[in-house]
């Protein structure tokens, strides 16, 4: 079996092009998720930082540190997971760009 290493190296470079372009893209898109009707809001960007957290006054003013700190923990646990649904979807496109290299498993 014959190899082109150029165009192999190639095709590295246009994936490594293509994962980066992927990686700012997800870096300016973000996801918010709330718990407590609202009362409490965080927002993930693509890359998996916690942009803002929001915590409304009226649950300020219980001075409930355990309902505050349950719901802080679900907001951030569901901004995770809407956040990893959007990168897996921004992946699964690169994922197509790919040409079909055998033995090579992206399970993202």
């Amino acid at each position: 079996m014959d190899f082109d290493f150029k165009n192999i190296l190639g095709q590295f470079q246009k994936i490594q092009e293509e994962m980066e372009k992927i990686k700012s893209e997800l870096s300016r898109k973000s996801v918010t998720a709330e718990t407590g009707g609202g009362m409490v809001a965080v927002t993930i960007d693509g890359n998996q930082q916690i942009l803002k957290i929001s915590i409304s006054d009226e649950l300020i003013e219980t001075k409930d540190r355990q309902m505050i700190e349950d719901l802080v923990r679900g907001a951030v646990n569901k901004a995770f997971v809407e956040s990893q649904r959007m990168m897996k979807e921004e992946m699964s496109r690169f994922t197509s760009f790919l040409p079909n290299i055998p033995g090579l498993n992206l399970n993202i």
